[in-house]
C-alpha cells in the first residue's frame, strides 16, 4: 500500500503531460497593410509594416518595401522616398491641402489615408535650456501662446552635442507621454518647465555631453490628438488585468495605423552654465 500514492502521482505527471501537449488551432486572418504616419508643414513621414500572426515567432516590424505616394485631387502628386525607417518627403516639400497618402503593396494591395487639414502653426516664444548643478541634465523651458477654440499640442525635447543629436528621434514620432489640450489655457500664454538627460555613452570609456537642446512644439489636429491619446490609453490599459480595453483610432483604407496632421515648430538653444 505504501506506493499506491507514488502511482497516483506519476499517473497525474504523465496526464499532465499528454496535455500540455494537445495542439490548438486558431483560426487565421488575412495580412493587411499598417500604416502610420505624420503630414506636416515641414514635411510627411511614413512608416509601413503589416499585420502579423499571433503565435509567428520572433516577429518583425521592419519597414516593408511598398510604393507610397501622394495623391492631390485623385491625382498622383508626389512620392515619398525609402530611407532607414521611414518614408519621407524630399527637402523641397510644400504642404498642400486636399491630399491623400496611398501606400501599394504587390502582395496586399492598396491601402488609403486622408490626413485632416493642417492646424495654424504656433510659434514658441521663449525657449531656454541650463546645465543643472553635475552637468548631467538640462532644466528646459518653453512657452508659447494658445490660439482661440479648441487646440492640442505635444512636444519633444532632444540632447544634442554641436549640432548632432545624441539619439535618433524622428521629428514624426509623435509623443505620447507629453500631450495637452487647451482646457486650462485657452487663448493664454503657457510654460513648460522640463528635464531633459545629456550624457551618451560613446565606447572607450567615453562619455558624450550634450551642448545644445532641440525643442519642437507640435499643433496638432482634433483626429490626430485622440488617435495618440488612443495609444496612450491604450498602453496603460495593458498594464491592468481587469480593465476594458478601448479601441485605438484608424483612418487606414484597407488597413490599419492612423496618418495624422500637425504643424511643428522647432527650434535649436545653447546649454546655459
Amino acid at each position: 500500500m505504501r506506493g499506491f500514492p507514488v502511482l497516483l502521482l506519476a499517473c497525474g505527471i504523465i496526464s499532465c503531460e499528454v496535455i500540455s501537449t494537445k495542439n490548438v488551432k486558431l483560426p487565421s486572418s488575412p495580412e493587411k497593410l499598417v500604416v502610420n504616419g505624420v503630414v506636416s508643414n515641414v514635411g510627411v513621414g511614413v512608416y509601413v509594416t503589416k499585420t502579423l500572426p499571433v503565435l509567428q515567432s520572433n516577429p518583425t516590424s521592419s519597414l516593408l518595401k511598398a510604393s507610397v505616394s501622394l495623391q492631390k485631387n485623385g491625382m498622383p502628386w508626389a512620392v515619398l522616398q525609402k530611407g532607414d525607417d521611414l518614408y519621407m518627403s524630399d527637402s523641397n516639400w510644400k504642404y498642400t491641402d486636399n491630399l491623400t497618402v496611398e501606400v501599394q503593396h504587390p502582395a496586399l494591395g492598396k491601402a488609403l489615408a486622408v490626413p485632416d487639414p493642417l492646424p495654424s502653426v504656433v510659434k514658441m516664444s521663449e525657449v531656454s535650456a541650463v546645465y543643472t548643478k553635475e552637468k548631467t541634465e538640462a532644466a528646459i523651458t518653453l512657452a508659447f501662446r494658445d490660439v482661440s477654440g479648441a487646440d492640442y499640442y505635444a512636444y519633444k525635447m532632444i540632447a544634442v552635442k554641436d549640432g548632432v543629436p545624441l539619439t535618433n528621434e524622428s521629428i514624426y514620432k509623435i509623443p505620447t507621454d507629453a500631450l495637452m489640450s487647451d482646457l486650462s489655457f485657452d487663448n493664454q500664454a503657457k510654460k513648460i518647465v522640463s528635464r531633459l538627460f545629456l550624457l551618451k555613452e560613446a565606447g572607450n570609456n567615453q562619455t558624450i555631453r550634450a551642448n545644445q537642446v532641440k525643442v519642437y512644439l507640435y499643433h496638432l489636429s482634433a483626429a490626430t490628438y485622440d488617435y495618440y491619446r488612443s495609444l496612450r490609453e491604450y498602453d496603460s490599459y495593458n498594464e491592468d488585468t481587469f480593465a476594458e480595453v478601448l479601441p485605438v483610432k484608424n483612418n487606414i483604407q484597407n488597413g490599419y495605423g492612423f496618418v495624422g496632421a500637425c504643424s511643428i515648430d522647432t527650434i535649436t538653444v545653447n546649454i546655459k552654465q
